[in-house]
């Protein structure tokens, strides 16, 4: 089988494109840890992408692999809340756990109250890139605006992995308690 990248692209009908395969011209020149790394990451990069400029503190690459492996974990232990209803009714409930926004939600007024249930509830958040990489680790054919991972019971398989994650969340995020 032929890589589905090395394909001229006019030769393909579009309805036959995968969306999170399709990368601009810039883009394919790029190797993708370049173009997700926050600390080059400036304002016009984020709007090429479709990154709210809001969307702070966002995971680099590593932290993102990270947390998508976190979530895949969570999902299949049925330790999360997928969604904004969902997202915020456990907030509001008090439950504990790290939540997980996808910068690229629009429009971003859907999103802009959680983080501050989030800070007023002492519950660590961190941006990721894209709504459909977040919605695949969630193990769901439609993108995810928002995950809820609570917090795992003592014998989780993945409770050293959440341990890790929440702490580099909360050091990401510069004023927290």
């Amino acid at each position: 089988s032929i890589p589905f990248h090395s394909i001229p692209f006019d030769s393909i009908p579009f309805h036959s494109i995968p969306f999170h395969s399709i990368r601009t011209c810039e883009e394919k020149r790029a190797p993708l840890h370049q173009l997700l790394d926050r600390t080059t990451m400036d304002d016009e990069e984020r709007e090429k992408r479709g990154i709210s400029k809001i969307a702070t503190p966002l995971a680099d690459e590593k932290m993102t692999k990270r947390v998508y492996k976190l979530v895949k974990k969570a999902v299949g232990a049925k330790m999360s809340r997928r969604g904004i209803k969902e997202v915020v009714k456990a907030l509001r409930k008090k439950e504990a756990g790290v939540l997980v926004i996808a910068g690229n939600v629009t429009p971003i007024d859907v999103i802009t109250h959680v983080p501050i249930l989030c800070e007023e509830n002492d519950v660590p958040y961190i941006y990721v890139p894209s709504k459909a990489d977040l919605g695949e680790a969630g193990q769901s054919k439609r993108p995810t605006s928002c995950m809820f991972i609570l917090t795992p019971k003592k014998d989780a398989d993945y409770l050293e992995l959440y341990e890790k994650v929440k702490k580099q969340i909360m050091k990401a995020t510069p004023n927290w308690p």
